[in-house]
C-alpha cells in the first residue's frame, strides 16, 4: 500500500489527499490545533462536480509519527521547517529509509 504525508489539509492537500485516500492509498495529514481536531474527529469532506465523497483522515501533529513514505505533499507556503518537517525528511534520508518523491503545491 502506497503511504503519502500531507502537509496542510486545506482546498489543495487536503483534496488530493482525500482522493488518494478514496482510491486506496495510506494517507497521513499533518495538522495544529483546530484543524488537526476537526480531521480527528470529521475526517475530509468533499464536495467536487467528481461526485461528493468522505473520508475518515489519519492526522497528527508530528511529522515522526508516520514513518517513511513513498511520496509527501507540501504546501510551500507552510511554514515546513517550524514543524519539523523537514528534520523528518533529513531522518528518513540518513537511517536508510526512503521519501521517494516529494510534491509541493502552492
Amino acid at each position: 500500500m502506497t503511504r503519502t504525508a500531507v502537509c496542510g489539509a486545506g482546498g489543495a492537500g487536503g483534496y488530493v489527499g482525500a482522493r488518494l485516500a478514496r482510491a486506496g492509498a495510506e494517507v497521513h495529514f499533518i495538522a495544529r490545533g483546530a484543524q488537526l481536531r476537526a480531521l480527528r474527529e470529521h475526517g475530509v469532506r468533499v464536495r467536487s462536480v467528481k461526485g461528493d465523497f468522505h473520508v475518515q483522515a489519519q492526522a497528527t501533529d508530528d511529522p515522526a509519527d508516520i514513518g517513511p513514505c513513498q511520496f509527501a505533499l507540501c504546501q510551500t507556503g507552510i511554514p515546513i521547517c517550524a514543524w519539523g518537517l523537514d528534520g523528518s525528511f533529513r531522518a528518513g534520508w540518513e537511517d536508510g529509509r526512503s521519501w521517494t518523491l516529494v510534491f509541493t503545491c502552492r
